[in-house]
């Protein structure tokens, strides 16, 4: 499935799955599934076989539980109604607006009413990092790879609009492959170089449905979390955002180990992607040791460098943006003269 219908998917399923307080929305849903179906049939061939009304193809499946087989359903002119509706905002009031728990901050809650998703609790079991490190210095380039957690964390809590939990081991495998550093074992020696990766490396899945104003819209996310909700006086938020991956991780490995006890020969060998989860779960807990340490303060030593190359990233956005606008502008103008020029001569 490639990654723009992936996406349509889930945004179907999320609509879905927030209709579980009555039966009035669910049939809302089910109204406008009947509405996709009607404009199909109004583009129908004479010649096509006839099409399994919606009511029948939809019998006997469960709206909270069976999503997957709903849209699989769906006819192709259905699937691409709905992405139209996705484009245009008319799925906005089936999908839950998710408001990320670090854009809370504590001296501007009262001001402004700010309404955001719970903060995920701090792992307290954390090793001492003079025990892990035998008393020895810490790298100065542990702060640059924890801004590349970050990132590739943010970024996939983003594009799955908070939901970590209906699929841990499809979001820890997105994290692992967006973070080099989990990942491969990557050292960033700079911030900007670490920034720059996890924009690359979203950029190399080909998602259709993430745009450039996304990826640098997440640096000021990581910016957020780093200087936490005590206005940079804390780690709070970049211990609760470690913390969140450090489950994930540990649900997708807990979720490997099932589908391996299950013996069944249809399903993929996950030994690879178990190990490769332990070392993303050791490298995390690591990092948490290092927060927790009195080297964790070096943290805030990122966020000018974020600062400076979100406002750097959204100036070039805007200055291209107005170029295209520019250069549209400029087409349209052309094509009417042509055309204009085109009747004048025609009526000489």
């Amino acid at each position: 499935m490639q990654c723009s219908e992936a996406f349509y998917r889930d945004c179907f399923m999320e609509a879905l799955k927030n209709q579980k307080t009555g039966d009035t929305e669910k049939a809302k849903t089910v109204e406008m599934l009947q509405k996709l179906e009607e404009r199909n049939e109004a583009d129908l061939d004479s010649d096509d076989e006839e099409e399994i009304r919606l009511e029948e193809r939809l019998a006997g499946l469960d709206l909270d539980k069976d999503t997957d087989t709903i849209w699989d359903k769906l006819s192709k002119k259905e699937k691409e109604e709905f992405e139209s509706m996705i484009e245009d905002g008319r799925m906005g009031h089936l999908v839950h607006n998710w408001s990320p728990w670090w854009l809370k901050q504590e001296d501007l809650v009262e001001e402004i009413g700010v309404s955001t998703s719970k903060c995920p609790e701090i792992k307290c079991d954390v090793h001492d990092l003079s025990a892990l490190l035998s008393n020895k210095k810490p790298s100065e380039n542990i702060k640059h790879n924890l801004i590349s957690v970050l990132y590739a964390y943010v970024c996939v809590t983003r594009l799955n609009n908070g939901d970590t939990s209906t699929d841990p081991l499809e979001i820890a495998q997105e994290v692992l492959s967006l973070c080099q550093v989990i990942g491969q074992d990557r050292i960033f020696e700079s911030t900007e170089e670490a920034i720059q990766d996890g924009i690359n490396s979203v950029q190399k899945q080909e998602c259709q449905s993430v745009r450039e104003e996304f990826v640098i819209s997440v640096i000021k996310d990581v910016e957020l979390i780093i200087y936490g909700p005590k206005r940079g006086q804390s780690h709070g938020y970049s211990l609760a955002a470690l913390s969140d991956l450090h489950t994930i991780l540990v649900t997708a490995s807990k979720l490997c180990s099932k589908v391996k006890k299950k013996a069944d020969s249809k399903l993929p060998d996950l030994s690879n992607v178990k190990k490769q989860l332990f070392a993303a779960r050791k490298k995390t807990e690591f990092y948490l040791s290092w927060l927790s340490s009195e080297y964790g303060a070096c943290i805030f030593e990122t966020l000018l460098p974020l600062k400076m190359l979100y406002a750097q990233k959204m100036t070039d956005f805007e200055k291209h943006n107005q170029t295209l606008t520019s250069l549209e502008d400029n087409l349209d103008q052309l094509r009417h003269n042509s055309q204009k020029k085109t009747l004048i001569e025609e009526l000489l």
